[in-house]
């Protein structure tokens, strides 16, 4: 009876054993992941179209070469990029870190446009302004409705000094550059979304 006792024990002992060399390991601590293109909330989605509707109407004041409209938009636009909240991209510490900036330089820009006193100073930070907000809207994943085109003229801002900005179009008859009233110069150098 006693050796039934003993075998019934070492059994136990050994299921302890060898059950507590299977413990199952705390999980690793989560790496950056990117965020996925496109994985943002439709409240953030429509502050994006916000942007892109007052970066249009700046555009097109600019190309009229209305100083005070052009300076109107440029803050109706730079209260739109200001109120812009990354907090999604959080989880993702470098692309956080990325678009804060990219938000930052955009601002400083914008705010350099509205000091300018001329239309061609003007015109130089816009083409940083532009250069800045489409990369901006690249980091966040822009998947909106309304495609958007990264536009450039080869001479906007003089003899091979291009000139970009964000157009709503890829159809070059209808592209209006804001550099030069009424010209049809533009080439469509990229586009967001990526992939339609």
């Amino acid at each position: 009876m006693r050796l039934q006792y003993y075998l019934i024990g070492a059994a136990l002992l050994f299921l302890a054993c060898n059950n507590a060399d299977k413990q199952v390991a705390p999980p690793a601590p989560a790496e950056d992941q990117p965020v996925k293109t496109g994985a943002y909330s439709q409240a953030f989605g429509t502050a994006l179209d916000g942007v892109i509707v007052a970066y249009g109407d700046m555009i097109n004041a600019i190309g009229k070469t209305d100083s005070a409209q052009t300076n109107l938009k440029a803050s109706v636009l730079l209260t739109q990029i200001n109120g812009l909240s990354f907090s999604y991209l959080q989880k993702d510490t470098l692309q956080y870190k990325t678009v804060q900036q990219q938000q930052a330089n955009t601002v400083g820009e914008l705010k350099g446009l509205i000091g300018d006193q001329t239309v061609k100073e003007k015109y130089n930070d816009l083409n940083m302004v532009s250069q800045d907000l489409f990369d901006l809207l690249r980091t966040v994943g822009y998947a909106q409705a309304k495609r958007i085109f990264f536009t450039q003229c080869p001479s906007a801002l003089g003899e091979d000094n291009p000139g970009y900005w964000i157009g709503l179009t890829a159809d070059s008859t209808q592209v209006q550059n804001p550099y030069q009233v009424g010209s049809h110069c533009a080439q469509i150098m990229d586009s967001l979304p990526a992939h339609p």
